[in-house]
C-alpha cells in the first residue's frame, strides 16, 4: 500500500470513529547530543533517519488501526512518538486506539499532550468531548464542544453532541434550541429528530416527543432506537399496545441488541397485543 493510499484509507477509520483526524506535516524533534560523542551518522543524517523512521511507524500504526488491532496500533504509535516527541497525529491516533482498548484515560492524557502541541486543533478537542461524555463526564464534555465552537462556530457535529450532554445533565432549556437549529440545518437526519423527541421525552411533554419520535421513523423507518424510544413513551403513556408494536419493530431490526434486546421482549410481551 503506497502512502497516499494509507492516508487515504485512513480517513474511512477516522470517521467510523466519529473524530476526523487530519494529518498533518511531520514535526522534527531533535534530542540533544554531546559534542563530544562520536555517533555512527552525522547529525543531521540521524535526525533524517528518526524522522523517516517515526513516519514508517506512523503509516503501521495507520494499517493496523484500519484492521481494528488497537494493541498493535498503539505500540506502532509509540515507536513514533519515542523517534519524534513532537509528532501531535500520533498522539491522537494513539489516543483513538487508547478509546477503542476500553482505556479512555490514556487516551485523554494523549489528546492532553496533542492540544499542548497544537491548542487550536478542533478535532481533537471534539474527540476529547466524546471521550468525556462516553465516560458520563458531561461538564468536562460540555467544556471540550465549547472549545471546539469558539474556533469553528459551525461545527454542527459538535453542537449536536453539545446538546446531547446538556440533556444527559435534564438541562432541556438549552439543549432543545440546538437540536431545533440542528433539525433546521439537517432536515433529513434522523438523528436530531431522534434528540429533539428524548429532550421533550426527558421534559416531560410526551406530545411532542411522541411528534418527534415518529418524524425520526418517518425519515428512516428502519431507525431501530426511535422504535424503542417511541416504544417506551407509550409504555409511560399506558398504552400498552402501541408499546407492544414499537418494540417488536425494534426486534425485527435489532434482535441481538444483548440488553435492549431483552428488554423489549420482556415489554413486548407485557403488552399482549
Amino acid at each position: 500500500m503506497t502512502t497516499a493510499a494509507r492516508r487515504s484509507s485512513l480517513k474511512s477509520i477516522l470517521s467510523l470513529l466519529l473524530a476526523l483526524v487530519a494529518l498533518s506535516a511531520l514535526s522534527v524533534g531533535c534530542n540533544g547530543h554531546d559534542l563530544n560523542d562520536k555517533p555512527d551518522k552525522p547529525l543531521g543524517t540521524q535526525v533524517k533517519d528518526d524522522r523517516k523512521g517515526a513516519q514508517e511507524a506512523f503509516l503501521q500504526g495507520n494499517d493496523l488501526l484500519l484492521r481494528e488491532d488497537w494493541k498493535g496500533a498503539i505500540r506502532a504509535y509509540s515507536r513514533a512518538i519515542k523517534k519524534d516527541r513532537n509528532f501531535k497525529d500520533a498522539y491522537v491516533n494513539r489516543g483513538i486506539a487508547w478509546t477503542k482498548r476500553h482505556r479512555p484515560y490514556k487516551g485523554i492524557d494523549d489528546y492532553a499532550r496533542a492540544l499542548e502541541l497544537d491548542p487550536n486543533d478542533v478535532d481533537v478537542y471534539y474527540n476529547l468531548g466524546n471521550i468525556y461524555a462516553s465516560m458520563g463526564f458531561y461538564e468536562p464534555a460540555i467544556k471540550a464542544y465549547d472549545k471546539v465552537l469558539a474556533l469553528k462556530p459551525d461545527y454542527q457535529a459538535a453542537k449536536n453532541n453539545k446538546g446531547n450532554a446538556l440533556a444527559a445533565l435534564k438541562r432541556y432549556d438549552e439543549a432543545l434550541p440546538i437540536f431545533e437549529a440542528y433539525t433546521q440545518a439537517h432536515p433529513d437526519d434522523p438523528h436530531g429528530w431522534m434528540n429533539m423527541g428524548s429532550a421533550y421525552d426527558g421534559s416531560g411533554d410526551k406530545k411532542r416527543a411522541e411528534e418527534f419520535y415518529k418524524k425520526a421513523i418517518q425519515k428512516d423507518p428502519d431507525f431501530a432506537m426511535a422504535h424503542f424510544a417511541l416504544g417506551g413513551l407509550y409504555e409511560n403513556t399506558n398504552r400498552p399496545c402501541d408499546a407492544a408494536k414499537s418494540y417488536r419493530r425494534f426486534l425485527e431490526l435489532e434482535p441481538n441488541s444483548g440488553d435492549l434486546s431483552i428488554k423489549a421482549n420482556k415489554r413486548a410481551a407485557r403488552g399482549g397485543c
